[in-house]
């Protein structure tokens, strides 16, 4: 697994990209930035449905069953995402940094 950390392959066959090699100073790419970002659009407010009016409708309010088990399942998986985005993003702020000399 060495040399695998902090390694993310594109889609392009043989490309990769270290976080390190970023350039001093931006934080924007690292790990726990991407995650955050994450978490952020998920804790904007959302909807499946919407009723005539514009409204979301909630699990609660929808009357179709499918619709219900659509909207039920969509909220226990962002509550799941969301508490796994919080938990690795506290992980990885209480991880030191790699240092070059770390990376080798």
């Amino acid at each position: 697994m060495a040399g695998r950390a902090g390694r993310l392959t594109s889609g392009r066959r043989g490309s990769s990209t270290s976080w390190s090699s970023a350039p001093s100073g931006i934080a924007s790419h690292t790990p726990a930035a991407v995650l955050r970002r994450r978490l952020a659009f998920l804790e904007a407010p959302s909807s499946l449905f919407h009723d005539p009016e514009g409204r979301p409708v909630t699990a609660e309010q929808e009357p179709d069953p499918f619709r219900r088990g659509m909207l039920l399942v969509a909220r226990a998986s962002g509550e799941a995402e969301r508490a796994w985005l919080a938990e690795t993003i506290a992980a990885l702020d209480a991880t030191p940094a790699p240092t070059a000399a770390t990376e080798r």
